[in-house]
């Protein structure tokens, strides 16, 4: 994804660039969004991000990854360690589902890009429906093995 100069840059200015784009992107789909609005907000010459992604897809996928891995790390610490431990199927999918209706306000611009990607017509839908549904495939998967192993499914 990102080239080697994106890894170079200090992490303050890469911070920078994620939140522009993460909010172009949430405000926009990915067809109405643009590099120049992004690179703008940041105060950076336009030719600059092309050192860092290769187009604006690439900036894009890579915004979207990071929106859904922080997401992701919101739902993972916000279910206690003992539920996931000891809780049974059903305890654990409260506090996930709960977990999730919680997203909106706490991590709002995160949220917003998640779900304008999901529903884009564009030809990247398919990417982020992939990266949205590892996550997900992943959390079920060790949800019924663990429900297995304490009885709580059959």
């Amino acid at each position: 994804m990102p080239t080697a100069t994106w890894w170079n840059l200090d992490e303050q200015k890469r911070d920078a660039i994620i939140q522009a784009a993460l909010r172009e992107f949430a405000a926009h789909n990915y067809a109405q969004s643009s590099l120049s609005a992004i690179v703008k907000s940041v105060g950076i010459a336009k030719g600059s991000i092309y050192q860092y992604f290769a187009d604006k897809e690439e900036l894009y996928l890579y915004t979207v990854k990071w929106a859904h891995d922080r997401l992701v790390q919101h739902l993972e610490s916000t279910i206690p360690i003992a539920v996931l431990a000891h809780g049974d199927v059903f305890t654990i999918l409260r506090h996930y589902l709960g977990s999730q209706l919680q997203l909106r306000t706490i991590v709002p611009t995160e949220h917003a890009l998640i779900q304008r990607a999901l529903i884009d017509s564009g030809p990247q839908r398919v990417l982020v429906q992939e990266i949205c549904a590892t996550m997900h495939t992943r959390f079920i998967e060790e949800l019924v093995i663990n429900g297995i192993a304490n009885r709580s499914l059959k």
